[in-house]
């Protein structure tokens, strides 16, 4: 008896429609929210003096909003991720998730309370990144099992990355070069440097000093909207055909 007259036909399974739409919308989020983790760091201080004035700049409000932007990329990916799971997910799957994620809040609780305890509101932000990045984990592999997205084309080009690298380090040393008198680390990092190397920091800071702080904030400002533009060029020459296979699935869903 020929085994292939009882053979099971292959099952081919239709893609779900998230298959097509995670990718390039994670991609544009994540990029979004990397432009921020890149620049608000170096402009966090500035733009505090200038809308609040001297008692917030001088404040750890500064630190603490650099480092909630840094975290944002976590946050926009978890959004995005966690949201396709819901969506897509099972009875059972669904149930097996949000198992995984009770799990992961109590440990977050945990960690909130170790970290805050000791690093105060830095700490609290650290144990929420913690939390965030075990959910990106978790989702990043549900999707991987169950909708067979791969990882990898849900983060911006390796170009894009570049680009954002090179702004944060620039923005960052035009922060210290421009307005040192902002930096918080610097002026505790001045505590541990030997004679020769506090003597160059104390001239550097005498130097800037002689020029006005408007002239500084300008130049400073001038410079950060130069490597935005140069992070805008490399996002859209990178990212361009994830915005344009949004574009496409949006207008395919407005003619159904």
């Amino acid at each position: 008896r020929d085994p292939s007259a009882t053979a099971r036909p292959a099952v081919t399974r239709t893609p779900h429609p998230a298959c097509h739409l995670l990718p390039p919308l994670t991609r544009c989020i994540v990029t979004f929210a990397l432009v921020a983790a890149a620049f608000a760091p170096a402009y966090a201080h500035l733009a505090l003096l200038l809308g609040y004035g001297r008692v917030w700049a001088a404040s750890p409000a500064p630190g603490v909003l650099g480092a909630y932007a840094a975290s944002l990329p976590l946050l926009a990916a978890n959004g995005v991720l966690e949201a396709c799971v819901h969506g897509c997910a099972g009875r059972r799957q669904l149930a097996r998730a949000n198992a995984a994620l009770v799990a992961l809040s109590v440990a977050h609780v945990a960690a909130l309370l170790g970290l805050t305890a000791a690093l105060g509101t830095l700490g609290t932000l650290a144990a929420d990144a913690v939390n965030m990045a075990g959910r990106v984990l978790y989702c990043l592999a549900w999707v991987r099992r169950e909708l067979g997205v791969a990882p990898a084309g849900l983060w911006p080009r390796a170009g894009t990355l570049q680009a954002l690298a090179v702004a944060a380090l620039a923005t960052s040393a035009a922060r210290l070069l421009l307005m040192p008198e902002s930096s918080g680390l610097l002026a505790a990092g001045r505590r541990y440097l030997g004679p020769g190397p506090r003597a160059t920091l104390d001239a550097l800071l005498m130097a800037t000093g002689e020029y006005s702080f408007l002239a500084r904030a300008a130049l400073h400002v001038a410079l950060g909207g130069t490597a935005l533009a140069a992070v805008v060029a490399a996002a859209l020459a990178h990212e361009g055909d994830a915005l344009r296979q949004l574009r496409a699935l949006r207008k395919g869903a407005k003619s159904d």
